[in-house]
């Protein structure tokens, strides 16, 4: 055994000199960059619900909609890159919570929300997640997730919290507000959604 220990360091001497540290390099970010890509699909095949983001403008107005208030807790269901998290903590000092499968949005996300203590990205199902402390959620999102979503927002939403679909309205809900600016959006509040 003692003889195996001193047999490491020509070993290691050896391999430094034999292969190339580029084509080390190299290879560790293919592997990297493929299984970002696999886990991308998974994610995609998971939920359904590809990473795109609404327009600028869309984000600026359906914030503006939620009207966020300093202290509350804000979700956004399917982060993305984080946009819409970035753009509610500029509105108001809010806790801004993001769900997202996607690692490249993740990895993304979590270089940008290093500087802001008060912006928590989790690499989660939003559909498995415990939603009952948020004041305020948007779902941008397609129209196949949204009747199992409406059902965990009627669970698990305290009466008060606000809602907030870009694209697509929430099957059965009333909404209490829309606008409409090259996309719509419709803006819900728990306990007075139903018809």
């Amino acid at each position: 055994m003692p003889n195996a220990i001193f047999a490491l360091p020509p070993l290691a001497a050896a391999l430094t000199h034999d292969i190339d540290p580029v084509f080390v390099l190299t290879m560790a970010t293919i592997a990297c960059f493929g299984l970002a890509f696999a886990l991308s699909l998974w994610a995609l095949r998971r939920t359904g619900v590809p990473v795109y983001s609404a327009a600028p403008w869309i984000v600026r107005m359906a914030i503006e909609t939620l009207n966020l208030k300093d202290g509350e807790r804000f979700c956004d269901l399917g982060c993305g890159t984080g946009r819409v998290l970035r753009s509610a903590r500029r509105a108001a000092k809010v806790q801004a919570t993001g769900y997202e499968l996607n690692p490249f949005a993740i990895l993304y996300l979590w270089a940008l929300s290093i500087t802001d203590w008060n912006v928590r990205v989790r690499w989660r199902d939003f559909r498995k997640v415990d939603l009952s402390g948020f004041d305020a959620v948007y779902l941008y999102l397609i129209p196949k997730v949204l009747p199992d979503l409406a059902e965990q927002l009627e669970k698990q939403l305290r009466p008060g919290a606000r809602v907030v679909s870009v694209d697509f309205p929430i099957p059965g809900w009333k909404a209490k507000e829309e606008k409409e600016r090259g996309q719509k959006i419709w803006l819900y509040v728990m306990g007075e959604h139903k018809e």
